[in-house]
Formats: structure tokens, C-alpha cells, sequence
């Protein structure tokens, strides 16, 4: 990466280099600190964010591998991100037997909004051709991860489980056209999650607006029940 700053044959001393003589030490030596420290924290930075996304897609082989594919029992643990591969097991086993429950055990700090409602829209379509769908949720359940406890058919939650909903958070930069339009998208899909949530609760839109509005709202399991927004506890 940081090799391309020079052209090939050629240092910032008029020494000539080829590529491979260069040593990384000695590039980073000639570079202002302010830049050479810039460098160094980008480096750092496309690292880690590398290191998290192999984590992640470790982590969906890991629920998958945890699932019991003869008793269509599927595990998602940790963040909501990158669903197609849990959507792919779900629809497999539609195909394969079709009308057999699938039970799905969920226990996550939320995620990606997008790919939460890729993988709700997996669930209507699993329920709309009769497989009743029943999620559990056990330890949090928390944001994206309480939406998608409302595409079950029958919604569980684990007596100490942590339940909790906030508002939509995102951001966007650019030209300020963008910045509106995007916020606009935003508000839209905000708009839907919190549809989605009060769909069969006790509460209104309105109301869930209030509780939710700037902060995060956290829910023992009997505060959820009592709200309806799971139908028992275990």
C-alpha cells in the first residue's frame, strides 16, 4: 500500500529503487511524522476492519454448524450482519421438507438493519407457505435483534433474557442534497421497524415513538410480555 506513494525506480532522495529494494522502515523514515503516523493508523485500521469481518463470517459458520438440520433447529448468535448464508439453510429446508417447523434460537446485540430485514423477509416468506417459524431469545435480544423476534409465529423469550428497542441511528456525509435524501431514508425505514414492532403489542406507534425517542429502551422479559411484544416466557 504504502509502495505506491513512490514510482517505481525511484525514492524521494533520487536514489534509484526497484519495488522489492524498497524497505517499508525506510519509506516511513522520510515521511513527515503527522503523514507517516497517518499511514500507519490507516494500515492499522483496513487490518482490524479485515480481522472483524473474518470474525464475523467465522462466527455465522459457527451458527450454522451449531444448527441441527434434521430437526430444523437454527442458531444465530452475534450481531445481525451478513444473513444470506442463514437464509439459505432456512429456504433449503422449505424445499427439502416443506410445512415443518423451524425453531430458531436468537441471542445477539443487533446489527445491520438491512440485513435484519433480508432475513425477516426469509421469515414471512417461510410463514407465508404454512412453516410455522418460533424464535427463542436468551441472553439479549437487543435492537435489530427484537424486530426479528416479530417474524416468528410464536415469539419466546428466556426469563432473564435482556430486551431492547431504540430508534434507528446512522449517518452520512457528502453534499448536503445527500445528506437530506439519505436522512429521508432513514426515517423511512424507521418508520417500518417501529411498524413492525407495535404490529402486535398493546402499544401504539405513537406511544413506542415516545419511549424510544433519543435513548434506548431495556425490557426484562416480563416488561416485554406485558407489552406484547413476545407471547410467553420459559
Amino acid at each position: 500500500m504504502l509502495l505506491g506513494l513512490l514510482d517505481e525506480g525511484e525514492d524521494m532522495s533520487g536514489t534509484n529503487y526497484t519495488s522489492e529494494e524498497v524497505d517499508l522502515n525506510e519509506i516511513l523514515d522520510r515521511l513527515t511524522p503527522e503523514l507517516a503516523g497517518a499511514l500507519t493508523r490507516k494500515a492499522n485500521a483496513e487490518a482490524r476492519i479485515a480481522e472483524v469481518k473474518a470474525l464475523e463470517a467465522k462466527m455465522q459458520m459457527q451458527n450454522i454448524k451449531a444448527s441441527n438440520d434434521v430437526n430444523r433447529v437454527l442458531v444465530v448468535s452475534g450481531p445481525i450482519l451478513e444473513t444470506d448464508e442463514i437464509s439459505n439453510v432456512l429456504m433449503r429446508w422449505a424445499r427439502r421438507d416443506p410445512g415443518k417447523p423451524i425453531t430458531i434460537y436468537l441471542n445477539t446485540p443487533g446489527g445491520s438493519v438491512f440485513d435484519g430485514n433480508a432475513l425477516g423477509h426469509t421469515l414471512d416468506q417461510l410463514r407465508e407457505t404454512g412453516i410455522k417459524v418460533t424464535i427463542y431469545g436468551a441472553g439479549t435480544v437487543l435492537s435489530m435483534g427484537a424486530v426479528l423476534l416479530q417474524y416468528a409465529d410464536e415469539r419466546v423469550l428466556a426469563k432473564d433474557a435482556v430486551f431492547m428497542i431504540h430508534s434507528l441511528s446512522g449517518g452520512t456525509m457528502g453534499p448536503l442534497e445527500s445528506i437530506i435524501d439519505t436522512a429521508k431514508m432513514w426515517e423511512t425505514v424507521n418508520e417500518r421497524l417501529l411498524t413492525k414492532l407495535v404490529e402486535r403489542s398493546t402499544m401504539s406507534k405513537a406511544t413506542l415513538k415516545k419511549k424510544v425517542s433519543r435513548k434506548e429502551w431495556f425490557l426484562t422479559a416480563e416488561e416485554a410480555l406485558k407489552y406484547g411484544f413476545c407471547d410467553r416466557i420459559e
